[in-house]
């Protein structure tokens, strides 16, 4: 039996829809090419229902529960009277594993500080996968915001310097790289996001509130994520007093509801880390009420791409939401920023669909939802140009890594 460790640092695990999709897609694309192989996923919290839904095993990582019990400290398990059992499943799984696989997002600088952060963290367990002579694969990673830290660039210099495969979401991602003094050769490739594997056909609703929701009428999808770390209290209210106006105008113009659907329902440390609370908001704000549904619990992924599958639009600043809608020739307008939400609109030759949340214009963006609920053909004929490819890409992600676990 093969053995992988794969270490979710940042969101994998932690009722995020969009890191979640791209596990279950790794994890279906892993099992695809490597027979017999055992999955263990570190995570900031173990959950059994989440080892059954994905056939995994999960064991605590290196973070505290939550960001207040982890101030003034270092990792979980490196300060004094700390139990070291997090430590020594951690050093186990590593050390019997055939492949360590950094995956997530953790190449971002915040939270920086000695044995502290993201970028810490990934630094910590590759030097203890170097430690034990195990080949170290970089999962799909994506800069959506650039590092502006000396110490944040030389963090990602380390680590991807000491792995010995990377595989990347675009060229753009390659190209920060180059610039930060990184070159690994013929060992990074420049492939897709691995949502864009995700079989179409897997969506069996199991959520009876989303069937409910979906029984009524023709609807949108929305999904607002609320931008916490830029936006102050005003700030805020004014975006949700903007989109409530979307939503009325929406539902009197074109005669379809609204079904806000959450992608990420964790909210330990901060309260609109989790889309639920922003959506209800807006709801409350807008006039038409009876024909907006807020989902308010966690979806699968198979509730998630049976929700996409019959929707008329998609509006969102996530991207994945765009990912989802692609795969059903759906038609996507979206907002937020230009490296992160607009990349994946201008992957799929839609950005012309998209306006960067700098340049926010409530008037352009209506004129971008008319054109795209009166317009479907365009979106059909873009996606059949550029979806092939990046589907392509996206499995070719999971034959790098199998061909390197077999090879190695």
């Amino acid at each position: 039996m093969k053995k992988i460790v794969i270490a979710g640092i940042s969101a994998i695990g932690l009722n995020n829809l969009s890191d979640d999709a791209m596990f279950y897609a790794l994890c279906t694309g892993i099992r695809k090419s490597v027979k017999n192989v055992q999955i263990t996923l570190l995570t900031r919290h173990p959950n059994k229902k989440f080892d059954q839904n994905y056939n995994v095993h999960s064991i605590k990582n290196l973070d505290h529960d939550s960001r207040e019990q982890s101030i003034n400290r270092y990792f979980l398990g490196l300060n004094r009277n700390d139990k070291p059992d997090n430590l020594v499943e951690i050093r186990k799984a590593i050390s019997e594993c055939d492949l360590f696989v950094l995956d997530g997002e953790p190449f971002i600088d915040i939270s920086l500080g000695v044995y502290r952060g993201l970028l810490p963290h990934a630094a910590t367990l590759i030097v203890l996968a170097k430690m034990y002579n195990k080949p170290i694969f970089v999962n799909s990673i994506h800069i959506g915001r650039e590092l502006k830290t000396e110490t944040g660039v030389e963090y990602t210099r380390f680590c991807l310097m000491n792995s010995d495969f990377i595989t990347t979401r675009g060229e753009n991602t390659n190209e920060i790289f180059k610039n930060m003094g990184i070159d690994k050769g013929e060992n990074i490739k420049a492939l897709s996001d691995p949502a864009y594997a995700l079989d179409k056909n897997d969506k069996n609703i199991k959520c009876s509130e989303l069937l409910e929701a979906k029984r009524n009428k023709k609807y949108v999808i929305m999904t607002t994520r609320t931008l916490y770390w830029i936006w102050g209290e005003s700030e805020r209210q004014r975006y949700f007093k903007e989109f409530a106006d979307i939503c009325d105008w929406i539902i009197e113009k074109y005669n379809l509801d609204i079904i806000f659907v959450p992608h990420n329902t964790y909210s330990i440390d901060k309260k609109y880390m989790n889309d639920i609370p922003g959506h209800t908001e807006i709801k409350e704000l807008a006039t038409a009420k009876q024909s907006i549904h807020v989902l308010d619990n966690s979806l699968s992924i198979q509730d998630i791409l049976g929700l996409y599958s019959d929707a008329e639009l998609v509006i969102s600043n996530r991207r994945h939401s765009l990912i989802f809608a692609a795969l059903y020739n759906v038609p996507s307008v979206g907002f937020g920023e230009l490296l992160h939400v607009g990349a994946t609109f201008t992957e799929l030759g839609v950005n012309d669909f998209f306006i960067d949340i700098k340049h926010w214009d409530i008037s352009i963006f209506k004129e971008k939802i008319s054109n795209a609920l009166e317009n479907r053909e365009i979106f059909q004929e873009r996606y059949s140009l550029y979806l092939p490819e990046l589907q392509q890409k996206a499995n070719l992600n999971f034959t790098y890594l199998s061909k390197y676990i077999t090879e190695k």
